[in-house]
Formats: C-alpha cells, sequence, structure tokens
C-alpha cells in the first residue's frame, strides 16, 4: 500500500504510507486514513481553487474544486492560484489572517522540504521517528516558518501588502522515507512528510502623509 504514481499520472496511495504515525507530544499513535486519489497537476482532472471566506478572513488554497477529491499542487500552480485570487474583488474587502494551505502531501515540494530539513536536524531521531523534545507541532512548525521557505511562500504575496509572517501546523505525520515516493530520500529512516499548515498573514497599512 505504499505510495505508486502511474504511468497516467495518477497517484493512489492511502493518504499516508504503511506504518505512518501521529505524534501529538510524546504519543504515537497508529491508524489507517481512507483511500484517496491524487491526481498530477497536468491532469485534467486536476482544478485547483482558492477559497475567500470573509466572515472568517481566511483564505484557503483547494487542491480541487471537488472537496472529496485531492490533487498535487506545484510551487509554480501555487504561485498562480494566489496571485489569481488577488484578482477577486472580494479579496479588497478582505482583511486576511491565515492562508490555510490544507495538507502537506497535496505540496510535494514542501512535503519534501520538511523531510530533508527534519533530517538533517539534532532533534529529529530518525530511526525512531521522534522528535526529541516535547512538541512536534512546535517542531514541524518551525522548520516550516524559516526564513528560506517563507521567503518562497511570500513570492506570490508581492505588492498585496501582505507578509507571510510564520507557519502554524497540527496532525503531523511519520512515514519511513524509502515508501513515499515523492520524497526522493532512498534511505530507510522515519521523517514527517504531512500536517495540517495555515501560513500567518501580517497586512501592512500605509501611514496617511503628514499634512
Amino acid at each position: 500500500s505504499q505510495a505508486v504514481i502511474s504511468k497516467s499520472g495518477f497517484e493512489m496511495n492511502l493518504s499516508t504510507v504503511p506504518g505512518a504515525l501521529m505524534q501529538p507530544g510524546f504519543i504515537i499513535l497508529f491508524f489507517i486514513l481512507p483511500i484517496s486519489i491524487h491526481a498530477s497537476e497536468n491532469s485534467i482532472n486536476c482544478r485547483p481553487v482558492v477559497e475567500i471566506n470573509s466572515q472568517w478572513q481566511v483564505m484557503r488554497i483547494r487542491s480541487h474544486e471537488n472537496a472529496f477529491l485531492s490533487c498535487t499542487v506545484s510551487q509554480d500552480k501555487f504561485n498562480e492560484l494566489i496571485t489569481a485570487a488577488f484578482t477577486d474583488p472580494e479579496s479588497d474587502k478582505t482583511d486576511f489572517k491565515p492562508l490555510f494551505s490544507g495538507r502537506l502531501i497535496e505540496y510535494p515540494w514542501l512535503s519534501r522540504y520538511l523531510a530533508i530539513q527534519s533530517l538533517q536536524h539534532e532533534d529529529w531521531d530518525s530511526e525512531k521517528g521522534q522528535y526529541k523534545g516535547t512538541n512536534i507541532n512546535a517542531f514541524v512548525a518551525g522548520i516550516l516558518s524559516s526564513p528560506k521557505l517563507l521567503n518562497q511562500i511570500q513570492e506570490p504575496f508581492a505588492g498585496t501588502g501582505y507578509t507571510v509572517s510564520r507557519a502554524t501546523v497540527e496532525k503531523v505525520l511519520v512515514g519511513k522515507t524509502n515508501e513515499i515516493e515523492w520524497l526522493e530520500i532512498n534511505t530507510n529512516v522515519m521523517v514527517p512528510y504531512d500536517v495540517m499548515v495555515h501560513f500567518i498573514l501580517e497586512k501592512s497599512y500605509l501611514a496617511p502623509d503628514n499634512q
């Protein structure tokens, strides 16, 4: 049941990999998630959208317009979606607080970044698949809040008045690298690779001209 990308460009998996772990602090839970199908973004069936919720001040990326389907979103497509969202008149009426991107596995480039940075971190035990501290959410959020990554997330927000300040996360999943194809890591170690992510947005307001 490991992830496999078919010649048609569709990736089928069990949303996680065998033996995936969720780690709230020191607790490790084994579980199985429902089967899902992830289409590559080049598939004609992939129709990612950005939703604007003015009431909750949230911008949300859905990798597919159908909430029951899922696709992968490249960095270029991510940039394109955010840029297009700011052409929506509704965006001018909303002071966005977070960008909710959903699950990290829908963004293989972000999932790969998290995995690689974790492997290089002294506080990550890659054999046990555990954070050596007490709060794995804070550990993962720290990696996804690195200036290097935030600068990439910031790119499509240029000229909008918004700054991507940090990431907040929940529901971290850990899996074996050699069973997660898009990580491109052949060694048999364990890393965090999926998580629910909010990127916190801060808006700059221009001070009125001195009269």
